[in-house]
């Protein structure tokens, strides 16, 4: 008789344990519906339907309270790759992951938010639990970042009493550990021999600042002062933009009750609209255009992988084809791309969306 696999058995509350070891060994894909524990309760009330004098302040005010959690970072930080390099990014997210607004800098370190925010509501909020004041933090590559020096800090903003949104920031953290300094480690065989992962934890738990998690962190480090300076940045930059949030909130009252669906949905759907408009005038193809990129490794086992990625518009469609990728670059970037997608337009109500392998 076969046995079902912890990703082939229907998310429930009692297999929670055995799903968060599935993710570990084969990386996070949210389910359609997320299994988060019921004493926690999510601001569901909308105001669908704003003026486009209300929706245009309210972009604004949105952006700028992303910009100022941008620049606290950046002023106290110390560190030269988030002042001058931009290698971080900032971003609101609603209360179940959805993305609201994105900072200027690292925009990939976006596109992994909504994942990481689904993972902690699915596996956290059960057995640490997920409450006003806690933030958490997180590096680990089969949860949701490009690799680990890519530090997550993010926070659940709480409004009377019912989880309303997130707010978070990932930056490149300097020097992490591993065998050699700065944790970009080329002749590693596996991700063993580099800088050790964490999958989210709580740092700050109702607002006391976890010390023994930030030892933890900091002690892998050769440098672990500038590597305290940076995580404390994070925290600065999160709860201020928690703070500015929740006043945001009662300024506006229930014109700002609920963010995706009456601010981003439209704006992220027409911005899309006029990405595929400018690259279909910058390319030879009349409904759509072409991505390709190129993956190497060099290690116990050395590939090239290709990704080739054509976007295609057909009538109410987006349609992604791959079939042109090599395999490697099929395997490393097609499930998620297709999976960010599909979740962007399905915010977006933007009709149907077909990716093709």
């Amino acid at each position: 008789m076969a046995t079902s696999t912890p990703s082939q058995v229907a998310a429930t509350l009692d297999n929670e344990r055995s799903r968060r070891a599935e993710s570990f060994a084969n990386g996070y894909m949210p389910p359609e519906k997320l299994v988060v524990d019921p004493s926690l309760h999510f601001h569901t009330e909308a105001d669908t339907d704003l003026d486009p004098v209300s929706y245009e302040v309210l972009r604004s005010k949105l952006w700028n309270v992303n910009w100022d959690h941008q620049e606290t970072i950046r002023r106290v930080s110390g560190s030269q790759v988030v002042v001058y390099g931009y290698d971080f990014n900032t971003t609101i997210q609603t209360e179940d992951g959805a993305g609201v607004c994105f900072g200027p800098g690292n925009l990939f370190f976006g596109g992994c938010a909504d994942v990481v925010v689904k993972w902690t509501l699915e596996h956290r909020s059960m057995n640490v639990g997920i409450n006003e004041g806690d933030i958490f933090l997180q590096d680990d590559p089969w949860i949701g970042t490009n690799h680990q020096m890519d530090a997550a800090v993010y926070a659940p903003v709480f409004h009377e009493g019912k989880l309303f949104a997130w707010v978070y920031n990932v930056i490149h953290q300097r020097e992490l550990g591993g065998v050699e300094p700065g944790g970009f480690t080329q002749q590693a065989h596996d991700v063993y021999a580099e800088p050790t992962f964490f999958p989210p934890m709580k740092l700050v738990d109702a607002g006391k600042v976890r010390e023994d998690v930030v030892d933890a962190w900091v002690r892998r480090s050769r440098l672990a002062g500038l590597m305290t300076l940076e995580l404390r940045s994070q925290i600065a930059g999160v709860e201020l933009a928690r703070a500015r949030l929740l006043d945001l909130v009662e300024r506006y009252g229930a014109e700002c009750r609920h963010l995706s669906r009456s601010v981003c949905s439209k704006f992220v759907f027409r911005q899309l609209r006029t990405l595929m408009y400018i690259e279909r005038k910058r390319s030879s193809h009349s409904r759509g255009y072409v991505q390709m990129n190129t993956h190497d490794y060099s290690g116990r086992r050395q590939f090239s992988g290709l990704i080739v990625c054509h976007f295609m518009e057909q009538a109410d469609r987006l349609v992604l084809y791959f079939q042109h990728s090599r395999p490697d670059g099929d395997e490393i970037a097609s499930p998620q791309l297709t999976f960010e997608l599909d979740m962007l337009l399905d915010r977006c109500h933007a009709g149907t969306f077909h990716g093709k392998a």
